[in-house]
């Protein structure tokens, strides 16, 4: 997957954490996994997975460097 600055370019977009294609765009940058309750945020070469709860408390994150998408 292409990126430019913050922008993610015409591709589909997966999760990294659980690979599904359930992703619904939040901002420029930030998206989200309706399938594994993640956000993710991707900034440059970095890619920031924010995992949720049901009820949308933060449970758990992990920053990826490098990462293919």
């Amino acid at each position: 997957m292409l990126i430019g600055g913050d922008t993610v370019k015409n591709e589909v977009i997966k999760c990294p954490n659980c690979h599904d294609t359930t992703i619904g765009k939040i901002s420029k940058a930030t998206y989200f996994c309706s399938n594994c309750c993640s956000e993710i945020v991707y900034r440059k070469d970095e890619v920031y997975v924010y995992k949720h709860n049901e009820d949308g408390r933060m449970i758990d994150n992990l920053k990826l460097r490098g990462f293919e998408y």
